[in-house]
């Protein structure tokens, strides 16, 4: 009994860690003529790999084109969603969200969620979960690159892989950071705050810092 309660504790953090892995710029890539910044890929439960392997479908191989908007429930406007509870999206818009911050997007929508004792508020990168609600809260972002960008997302051995790729390799590298994380207490709730950042960077070395939001989400767990 022992070793299977291990078992489950050392699954379940090896699942947070790689909730929010860092993005890579990959040096080897399948066909030489792509570029792409990557996110490691995300253990899902295996109920879970089920659902989102035909969601993501209308998203795999998207193309977005120079000052073109993405947004994540048009994209599954054909898509059969019947039954899917929103964690199971929360999955995608995460992971996606995550790409849009670090590569050359601007965020247009993107609603926060609050934090439980079992959401990703332990990864490194705090601030970034992402909700999303049919015909209420999308997840939005437009492509300020002169260039089209492509997402590759899908699921693979109960795992969810998420990248973005590009046809021209990019000058410039992007890298979201925290700061002023605080835990405030307001009218007897617990809540986490804190400020997200990009850092534009080109050949290793930080061109501009600009604050992209604060993020404020209620937590539902002791802190």
């Amino acid at each position: 009994m022992l070793n299977k309660l291990s078992k489950i504790k050392r699954s379940f953090r090896h699942y947070i860690s790689h909730r929010f892995s860092t993005i890579r710029h990959l040096a080897s890539r399948k066909n030489k003529d792509d570029f792409g910044c990557y996110l490691n890929e995300i253990k899902l439960p295996v109920m879970q790999a089920a659902n989102l392997a035909s969601i993501c479908l209308p998203l795999n191989h998207l193309l977005i084109k120079p000052k073109e908007r993405f947004s994540f429930w048009y994209c599954l406007k054909s898509t059969d969603t019947a039954g899917l509870k929103n964690e199971s999206f929360e999955y995608l818009t995460d992971a996606l969200f995550y790409l849009f911050l670090n590569g050359p997007f601007k965020i247009i929508e993107r609603h926060a969620k609050e934090i439980t004792h079992c959401s990703y508020a332990s990864a490194s990168l705090k601030g970034i979960e992402t909700t999303v609600i049919k015909d209420a809260l999308d997840l939005k972002a437009k492509n300020i690159a002169d260039y089209p960008i492509e997402i590759n997302i899908f699921v693979e051995n109960n795992y969810l892989f998420a990248a973005l790729k590009t046809k021209e390799r990019p000058q410039l590298h992007y890298r979201v950071v925290n700061k002023n994380l605080k835990y405030p207490s307001i009218d007897h709730e617990q809540f986490e705050t804190v400020d997200i950042y990009r850092q534009t960077i080109a050949k290793e070395k930080i061109l501009h810092e600009e604050k992209l939001y604060t993020n404020v989400s209620r937590s539902l767990y002791g802190i």
